[in-house]
């Protein structure tokens, strides 16, 4: 007897059942015999498609908050996931970079409350059309007035200052732009610092071609800087300043509040709130100077195009509101140092000097290099 056929019928039988099995099941890979059974679901079920990944300049922000509110091995990528300094949040920063993201704009979101911190160099940059940031958790573009508590930051006067943001090898050439918001800075014998890179041995021509490429914009609104310098511990260092600009091509500093930036009496002349250098284009707009035993706003070294609008300065300066110094060839000579230039007088426009200088007594709004030496 030969071999029975299978029908045409029965074959379509089959086929149907094998399909009906199959369909929303996970297909075996053969590769782990020992392994689970394939696993079922429900027919037609779809996984849908992969997400896509996060653009390389997507923008990124960091959270950090106070001790007791905080985690030094969390990711620092959501408030509830905050790192406890600027050491963890360049660390969650870098991070990223290793991992090719992190090209956008850099936000670090500090939680209101004190902090009590040393000295920080921040030496990472957002990429050039992009802005590195340093806000409250609560801030969002366009805000003015404050929205929750300010972040403190609170040191002492044996540290050198709060925050540099400086160059180094790896810095973006250009870099992007600054912003600082929003904060309190406390205690210290300086402030903040924008250290845009200069080479500073040599002729200024010499300097010019070593000279890294400009911070094209920093804004420093809404800052609260006190109670910095040896005032109160005389065998300190004497303080420089309360926020430092360098090598920045535009910039803004207003509506922010500068009080008891000074020094022991040797000292006094040498403590100021805002010091540029080799910078232009920066507006000095509705900020307070109060009780600054130096110059309260201080320009060394060719600095052009600044305008100081609208300020408030009460009892403070040693010689005048704002003045220049600078390097000459002779000083330089005997520091053995680069020789400096004189910077352009600012415009100045609806200033208001009150009760004197720091000691009470006549202080003039503008003084040029040549009268302060």
């Amino acid at each position: 007897m030969g071999r029975r056929r299978t029908s045409t019928a029965a074959l379509a039988v089959l086929t149907a059942l094998s399909l009906t099995l199959l369909v929303g099941c996970t297909p075996w890979d053969g590769l782990q015999p020992d392994g689970p059974p394939p696993t079922g679901g429900e027919a037609g079920q779809s996984t849908g498609p992969l997400p896509e990944p996060e653009p390389v300049d997507a923008p990124v922000e960091v959270f950090v908050a106070p001790r007791g509110q905080c985690d030094p091995d969390a990711s620092g990528r959501s408030a509830d996931a905050a790192v406890c300094d600027l050491e963890g949040a360049h660390r969650v920063v870098e991070r990223l970079h290793e991992q090719g993201r992190a090209r956008g704009d850099l936000t670090i979101r500090f939680a209101g409350g004190r902090y009590d911190m040393g000295t920080y160099y921040w030496r990472t940059w957002a990429q050039p059309g992009h802005t590195l940031r340093f806000v409250p958790d609560w801030w969002e573009p366009g805000t003015e007035e404050p929205a929750g508590p300010l972040p403190e930051f609170h040191g002492e006067p044996t540290s050198s200052h709060w925050l540099s943001v400086v160059r180094d090898a790896s810095s973006p050439q250009p870099v992007g732009t600054v912003q600082i918001a929003h904060l309190a800075v406390t205690g210290y014998r300086n402030g903040i610092m924008v250290n845009g890179g200069l080479i500073l041995g040599g002729s200024p021509e010499e300097r010019a071609e070593a000279i890294d490429p400009p911070v094209p914009y920093v804004s420093v609104h809404r800052v609260v800087i006190e109670d910095l310098g040896n005032r109160h511990v005389p065998d300190a260092a004497p303080a420089e300043w309360a926020l430092a600009l360098r090598n920045v091509v535009s910039g803004s500093v207003r509506d922010s509040r500068f009080e008891w930036i000074a020094n022991a009496e040797d000292d006094e002349k040498y403590a100021h709130a805002v010091y540029a250098m080799e910078s232009e284009g920066v507006s000095i707009t509705g900020n307070l100077f109060h009780r600054i035993s130096g110059d309260p706003v201080r320009l060394r070294n060719d600095n052009r195009d600044f305008l100081v609008l609208r300020n408030h300065f009460v009892r403070s300066g040693t010689r005048a509101a704002v003045s220049d110094w600078h390097v000459d060839r002779e000083a330089a000579k005997e520091r053995d140092q680069g020789w400096e230039v004189s910077s352009e007088e600012p415009e100045m426009r609806g200033n208001r000097v009150y009760d004197g200088g720091y000691r009470g007594g006549r202080v003039v709004e503008w003084r040029p290099s040549e009268e302060v030496r």
